[in-house]
């Protein structure tokens, strides 16, 4: 498998494994995934702090507190 195509396959299963049967991630959800999932403090730091509020919101275009994929992938 290529590495581009390896690489998507990996973040497909990644948010696959983290969200709920509606295929979003909800705070709770997208918490865990980032504490889980992201080893380096530093990128850490930048994608998120504290207790999960400062996770991304930004992503999230129609306003309903979760992520689906698309957004995700924004």
């Amino acid at each position: 498998m290529a590495r581009l195509e390896q690489a998507i396959t990996n973040i497909v299963d990644v948010f696959s494994e983290y969200a709920s049967s509606d295929c979003k991630l909800n705070k709770q959800e997208l918490k865990k995934m980032m504490e889980k999932e992201v080893q380096s403090p530093e990128l850490k730091a930048k994608i998120c702090s504290g207790d999960g509020d400062n996770i991304p919101w930004k992503l999230d275009r129609n306003l309903d507190r979760e992520l689906d994929f698309k957004e995700f992938m924004n």
